[in-house]
């Protein structure tokens, strides 16, 4: 969260510099294309377009319902992720 410095947390990056990001209504697209989202919140009204800059990233995190994320504080800067998550079979979670 950018508004904790020092704090640390685990979120999904779901959206790129330069690229549309909007979600609205639990629905997730990208530069106008529906993503598949399992982790979406059918009941979360909630609107948000994002265009991120150069260096910044738009992060939701898993549980939706609960997150603090881009939603709260906007595009983060490249600068503030500090690292990867590793998944199943080693597929890179960001």
């Amino acid at each position: 969260d950018p508004r904790r410095p020092g704090s640390w947390s685990v979120k999904r990056i779901v959206g790129l510099p330069s690229e549309q990001v909007e979600f609205r209504g639990g629905v997730l697209a990208i530069d106008g294309q529906v993503m598949e989202d399992p982790y979406a919140d059918p009941g979360d009204a909630s609107n948000h377009l994002w265009v991120p800059g150069t260096d910044e990233y738009v992060v939701l995190g898993d549980n939706r319902t609960r997150s603090t994320d881009s939603r709260h504080y906007g595009p983060i800067a490249f600068s503030a992720i500090t690292g990867a998550v590793l998944g199943h079979a080693g597929t890179r979670h960001m």
